[in-house]
């Protein structure tokens, strides 16, 4: 049996509803939360309601040991910062703290505000990209399941679609490159 490691992002109590801690021990899992209804602002001095909102140490960030997970808590949301870097970072080192490695090689940096989503599948792996920025993004990155190299020119304000074969170690199909 393995421990299910689940990343869950807690936005306004309307989005997600209830997410209750117990769920967490019960799972042996891994959760990331923020606390809602506090203004996250994308800018190098954090606000008023930000710096109230900070943990009793003074801290925004927390590392909690629970049952046989560990609680990632921030004090504000993170996901509203304006900044998708702050999010991508804040991802990749609980991704890297919980032994999640991605599915892909970046071979080029992303454009802010571009999502790459890996699903594997039984004989391929689906890629959907997604571009929010205005301008068109070069999306340069290789499937490491199969070895095929995905590098479409990603239309602004568009997605785009890519299933690398496992057997045939390529793009076997494509949308909207």
């Amino acid at each position: 049996m393995y421990n299910k490691t689940i990343l869950v992002v807690l936005l306004p109590a309307f989005f997600l509803g209830m997410v209750a801690l117990p769920h967490a021990r019960a799972a042996s899992s891994t959760v990331i939360f923020s606390e809602p209804g506090f203004p996250a602002v994308d800018s190098p001095e954090p606000s008023a309601s930000q710096l109230q909102a900070r943990f009793g140490d003074g801290s925004a960030f927390k590392e909690i040991a629970y049952g046989k997970g560990r609680i990632f808590r921030a004090a504000y949301p993170v996901a509203f910062g304006g900044s998708t870097q702050a999010v991508a970072e804040l991802y990749a080192y609980v991704s890297s703290k919980v032994g999640i490695q991605p599915a892909f090689e970046l071979l080029a940096p992303l454009s802010p505000g571009v999502l790459v989503y890996p699903t594997v599948l039984n004989d391929s792996v689906l890629y959907v990209m997604i571009s929010d920025n205005a301008d068109n993004a070069r999306v340069d990155f290789r499937d490491k399941l199969t070895g095929a190299r995905i590098a479409p020119q990603l239309a602004g304000q568009h997605a785009a679609i890519a299933v690398a074969g496992k057997i045939e170690n390529r793009i076997v199909a494509k949308y909207g490159f």
